[in-house]
């Protein structure tokens, strides 16, 4: 069992490095770097299994996607963007936050939402109200729903989270991945770092 676990990160680094695997350099390069930390590199041989898989369509026409469940991150063959596949990498991320780090990152998803509802009137007014549950909705019920698709990131706390990270990745590529070099070597320096990016976001809305 534990060979198999190896196995999925050395099938998972394989798969960024086809030649024929429809990826744009840039965002095998993002890949590469996320393969090498030593946090993601646990997830795919510890407890958690993660699997990364390479489709040429993904409902919805989007082009990356988490599956949660299966523990999955799925990737659109072409027309992804690097951050699209970074984003997904964000939401097992999630995981590592302490319960005080979700409370935080709740509330200022809460603010968000609040924030966008003195805004927005009608239907979108209606349907940030229903953002506003503590569990959010899934994905699938927001499709549903016709929500506004610039407010998916106000979906959940995860999601927030997620959208959060990958905006400072944007911003500061090196600073939440960097290369296989640089890579933060604890848990806990990870978790301060990512602290200090979600107040970096604070700060640059305040």
């Amino acid at each position: 069992e534990e060979g198999r676990r190896r196995e999925r990160l050395v099938e998972a680094r394989a798969l960024v490095d086809r030649p024929d695997n429809g990826l744009s350099e840039e965002t095998r390069e993002v890949l590469r770097a996320i393969l090498d930390s030593p946090f993601v590199s646990k997830y795919f041989t510890g407890e958690r299994q993660l699997q990364l898989q390479l489709t040429d369509f993904i409902a919805h026409r989007i082009s990356a996607q988490y599956l949660d469940f299966e523990r999955m991150i799925q990737l659109a063959r072409y027309g992804g963007k690097p951050e699209d596949a970074a984003h997904e990498f964000m939401h097992p991320l999630y995981d590592l936050l302490q319960s005080e780090d979700i409370a935080y990152v709740a509330d200022m998803r809460a603010a968000a939402i609040e924030a966008y509802m003195k805004v927005f009137r009608g239907k979108d007014n209606l349907d940030l109200r229903s953002l506003r549950e503590p569990n959010g909705i899934t994905s699938q019920e927001f499709i549903d729903l016709g929500i506004r698709k610039e407010f998916y990131p106000l979906s959940s706390d995860p999601e927030f989270f997620a959208w959060m990270m990958t905006n400072r990745f944007k911003m500061d590529r090196a600073g939440i991945w960097g290369s296989a070099k640089e890579i933060y070597r604890s848990q806990d320096t990870f978790i301060a770092k990512i602290k200090q990016f979600i107040q970096v976001i604070v700060d640059a809305i305040k």
